[in-house]
């Protein structure tokens, strides 16, 4: 049973996390709402609080952007 699309909270250290683990040096928020428990809209907020923190990066490819981490986080 998915729970895609099911909006919980998430803490940032798990969002990062999980960026960490993906193989590709950038991710989209869609790739890591199929490993989330929220929608690609909620985790885009996530990460653009998190780019405001200075934790994450992003990059535009065409319509979808690549978040990466900017620095070293534990």
């Amino acid at each position: 049973m998915s729970t895609r699309g099911k909006d919980r909270s998430v803490s940032d250290s798990e969002l990062i996390r999980t960026i960490k683990q993906h193989p590709d040096p950038a991710v989209k928020s869609t790739e890591l709402a199929e490993q989330l428990p929220l929608t690609s809209t909620r985790i885009n907020e996530l990460l653009k609080s998190l780019e405001d923190d200075g934790i994450l990066r992003k990059k535009s490819f065409g319509s979808a952007n690549g978040w990466w981490i900017a620095r070293n986080v534990d």
